[in-house]
């Protein structure tokens, strides 16, 4: 029919979230290794301290420090990247979850909305009479058999545009909520 499927009405935003949890794990494997690194400088430093005495030895002990200052410092850094990464995972599955229920509304608003245009296409179309303006109709009662309530085909066809028009502020306030979740997650 004529309206948008939800996928393309409500694409996701930003990263995949399997690149990022990747990306978060490729981390925190070299935050692992940066840190038996350290650990081994840390060692060899020990050795040296054991093995060296002396003014050259208490050279060479501040060169060896410095690497694993550096790296101690680097494996701080990797935790607060590893962290932020992970964070923006999360959100990304959040906003991909609350995405789904948006397009699942999406396709079920867009079923019924185009269900009722086909209706419209085929509803019969409202007489218009074309009486002089002294002749007066009186106004029917309104109730058919059995006590139901009739109403004429012009009430009809308002009527379904009314639930047209529902049905399409409905689909724009479900972009607008999408739109919510994009500015979310730039943010």
């Amino acid at each position: 029919m004529g309206t948008t499927d939800a996928v393309t009405a409500l694409p996701y935003p930003g990263d995949d979230p399997a690149s990022a949890a990747a990306l978060a794990e490729g981390i925190q494997g070299g935050r692992g290794q940066l840190i038996t690194l350290t650990e081994g400088i840390a060692a060899a430093q020990t050795s040296l301290h054991d093995a060296w005495r002396g003014a050259d030895a208490d050279a060479a002990d501040r060169e060896v420090a410095a690497p694993g200052t550096v790296g101690q410092a680097i494996v701080e850094r990797l935790d607060s990247a590893s962290t932020a990464v992970t964070t923006h995972h999360d959100d990304l599955v959040r906003i991909r979850t609350a995405i789904d229920g948006l397009r699942e509304q999406w396709t079920s608003i867009a079923g019924k909305l185009d269900s009722l245009r086909v209706s419209q296409w085929f509803a019969p179309a409202a007489p218009s009479p074309s009486l002089p303006p002294s002749f007066t109709i009186s106004a029917p009662t309104g109730v058919g058999p059995f006590g139901l309530k009739a109403i004429t085909p012009a009430q009809e066809a308002q009527q379904m545009q009314a639930q047209i028009d529902a049905y399409e502020q409905s689909l724009a306030d479900l972009r607008a909520s999408w739109n919510t979740l994009v500015n979310d997650q730039e943010t």
